[in-house]
Parts: structure tokens; C-alpha cells; sequence
């Protein structure tokens, strides 16, 4: 596929509306990724709270059958699955609004890359749960069976 490098500043392909539109989605994207990072924090005070009231638990409970330090894994892997999808939405914000403030072409690109990671690792992370959904419907059927 042939890339066409002409500048969208220059021209006059990305109109004034599809700017503003732009500006605004880099408004709510910032908004929200601050948002996340602040509940990555959370979530980190959460794994040390955990950490230090399983210390103070049974090795397992005989209800779930579940170490409390496998939810404290757990706990801790989510966070950081979190952190980069947040990370990417952040840069995205930062480095369109740069691009479209300043007309320069390359942080607009590289502000849509940004996205395009943020939108995979989504992508990515949904058919990993399908998987899992799936997986554990089967284990479900196959232990009701028996």
C-alpha cells in the first residue's frame, strides 16, 4: 500500500469542525486516563492492603479454595494490565492536541498510533476473554456432567 505523505495542515484536508472535534475527543481521552491512572494507584494501595491482611489469613480458605496470595497476584496483574492502555490513551491526548495546535503532521500521526495501540491491546485483551469465557463454560458443562 502506497502512503501518501502530503500534510493534512497544508492541504486543507482536515477541516476546522473535524479539528475541533478532535480537540474536544483530546479533552475526554486526557480526562479519562487521568481517571485510570488515579485508579492504578488505588488499585496498588489495594495490592499493599492485601498483601498485609493476608499475612494475617489462613493459608486458604476452605470456602473458595483460593491463597490469598494468588488474589493478591491477581489483583496486582490487573493493575498493571490497566496501566497501559491508560498510558496510550494519555499519549494520545497529549500528542494530538500538540499536533493539531502547532499544524504539525508527524505528532497527529504518531497521536493516531497511540490510538491504534490503545484500540489493539482492547482488541487484544477481548479475544483473550472470550477465551477464558469460553474455556470456563466447558470446564462448567464438563464438571456438571460428572
Amino acid at each position: 500500500m502506497q502512503q501518501d505523505n502530503t500534510n493534512i495542515f497544508e492541504s486543507g484536508s482536515l477541516s476546522d469542525t473535524a479539528k475541533a472535534h478532535l480537540l474536544e475527543t483530546t479533552r475526554w481521552t486526557k480526562f479519562l486516563a487521568i481517571l485510570s491512572f488515579i485508579f492504578i494507584v488505588l488499585m496498588l494501595i489495594g495490592f499493599i492492603f492485601m498483601i498485609s491482611a493476608s499475612s494475617m489469613m489462613p493459608a486458604a480458605n476452605p470456602r473458595v479454595g483460593v491463597a490469598p496470595w494468588m488474589i493478591t497476584f491477581v489483583w496486582l496483574l490487573l493493575g498493571l494490565i490497566y496501566w497501559y492502555p491508560s498510558v496510550m490513551l494519555y499519549k494520545f491526548s497529549n500528542t494530538m492536541k500538540d499536533g493539531l495546535n502547532t499544524a504539525n503532521n508527524e505528532l497527529v500521526e504518531n497521536a493516531f498510533r497511540h490510538q491504534k495501540n490503545f484500540w489493539k491491546f482492547m482488541g487484544i485483551c477481548t479475544i483473550v476473554f472470550i477465551a477464558l469465557y469460553v474455556v470456563l463454560i466447558i470446564v462448567v458443562v464438563a464438571g456438571a456432567a460428572m
